[in-house]
């Protein structure tokens, strides 16, 4: 028999609006949001305009992939550079055209 046991989570993809420049904030665990979408095995984090995204879904703590993608009107997406940086406990990624 092989059992595997694992800590990891899904894969999370951010989609920002191209052009966007300042702080994203992710609301989490508010029933009056939908859940994350997902495609294939990473859930889609898509922030506004604004910088704000929102879900009912709780924060997933388990080591994943993150990629962040800048979003064309058009759709198209490219991957965006960053920098991860784990604060108390709360995870902050840099990104920046310049890395």
């Amino acid at each position: 028999m092989f059992f595997v046991f694992s800590n990891f989570g899904l894969d999370e993809e951010w989609e920002v609006p191209e052009g966007y420049r300042g702080w994203v904030v992710l609301t989490v665990a508010n029933p009056a949001y939908p859940p994350l979408p997902r495609r294939w095995l990473a859930t889609i984090i898509r922030v506004d305009q604004a910088g704000r995204g929102c879900t009912s879904r709780r924060p997933d703590r388990r080591f994943r992939k993150v990629t962040y993608y800048s979003v064309a009107a058009d759709g198209r997406r490219t991957i965006l550079p960053h920098d991860d940086r784990t604060y108390g406990g709360d995870q902050a990624s840099h990104i920046s055209d310049d890395l």
